[in-house]
């Protein structure tokens, strides 16, 4: 698995077929990227992340927080283990992503993913064992 340092970000999210931006944290934060999808790591994330992301050979590239980085490579192995081919991590501030993606933040899901993502199901150990969508 490569991991995407600082410098890298601008050249790796202003590539063409720039990753599916993961946020493997909790609730979304405000210095989370507007093009990121939220799959919180926890029971059966590579079963969520799927529903999202069905395409094995889709760029991907893990973030969470610089002071849980376990959780951003657990999360990343979880996937290459899964089957997924182009996984990548980054282990820097959430918000460096966002001042990175500069005019990137804007382009559609079609244009990062080829499709419009399925919306990532939140709920993982909530009281009662619901889910609700994002969306919501």
């Amino acid at each position: 698995m490569k991991t995407v340092t600082h410098e890298d970000l601008p050249r790796t999210l202003g590539r063409p077929n720039a990753p599916l931006l993961v946020d493997v944290l909790g609730p979304a934060a405000a210095d989370t990227p507007p093009r990121a999808v939220r799959v919180p790591y926890g029971p059966d994330f590579v079963g969520r992340f799927s529903e999202t992301l069905e395409d094995n050979d889709q760029p991907v590239l893990v973030f969470g927080s610089p002071t849980d980085s376990a959780t951003v490579l657990d999360a990343a192995l979880s996937l290459e283990e899964a089957g997924y081919r182009r996984v990548q991590c980054y282990l820097g501030a959430r918000a460096d992503l966002t001042r990175s993606e500069g005019d990137v933040s804007t382009h559609s899901p079609e244009a990062r993913v080829g499709h419009q993502p399925k919306p990532i199901i939140a709920g993982v150990g909530e009281p009662g064992g619901t889910a609700r969508g994002l969306a919501d």
